[in-house]
């Protein structure tokens, strides 16, 4: 069933009802005008079909929804989570894409004094985000440009891993160091 648009009896608000690949809409339309709404339904019901048959958007998820799935991974120490915190607050709502080593410099400047060590940095910036970034990575979130990398880290064994589809972040590619 197709989504239509019609007007509310209650309210007499213009809506977007209907069923999609499965997927049940029931919304307010964003404009009062019939012309408007209706092009919001076709465009709605286009982004739930191009979903639902090529799978998700490449770049389509936030850093922060990375970060809260890197945070419920594993249990974390309550400092781990205040210095994501902090992180996420001075980013904001960017997508994965945009993590990358403008954004660290500008968190950097946002978020430290200016003769902080470099080892802060590392500290408080480099290592939250290249962890969140990674584990995205290793999950399928994020995109590397090789079909296969071997990530090390210091003291743990190198292991692989498969990607999607090309293109990746500068952070990414600093992370794995092929791609």
């Amino acid at each position: 069933m197709p989504l239509t648009v019609g007007r509310r009896k209650s309210t007499r608000a213009l809506t977007i009802v209907g069923t999609v690949a499965g997927t049940r809409i029931r919304r307010r339309a964003q404009s009062d005008d019939p012309k408007l709404a209706a092009e919001e339904a076709a465009a709605l019901e286009a982004d739930i079909l191009r979903t639902a048959w090529h799978g998700e958007r490449r770049g389509s998820r936030s850093f922060a929804e990375a970060a809260l799935s890197y945070v419920e991974a594993e249990p974390r120490s309550e400092n781990h989570k205040a210095r994501v915190h902090r992180l996420l607050k001075a980013m904001g709502d960017i997508p994965l894409s945009g993590a990358n080593q403008e954004k660290a410099l500008e968190l950097k400047r946002k978020l430290l004094r200016a003769d902080a060590a470099p080892g802060t940095y590392t500290r408080a910036i480099i290592m939250p985000m290249r962890a969140i970034l990674n584990m995205r990575k290793t999950l399928g979130g994020a995109t590397c440009r090789t079909s296969s990398c071997r990530v090390r880290t210091r003291g743990a064994p190198a292991f692989y891993f498969r990607t999607r589809s090309s293109g990746s972040s500068p952070l990414l590619r600093r992370i794995c160091g092929r791609c």
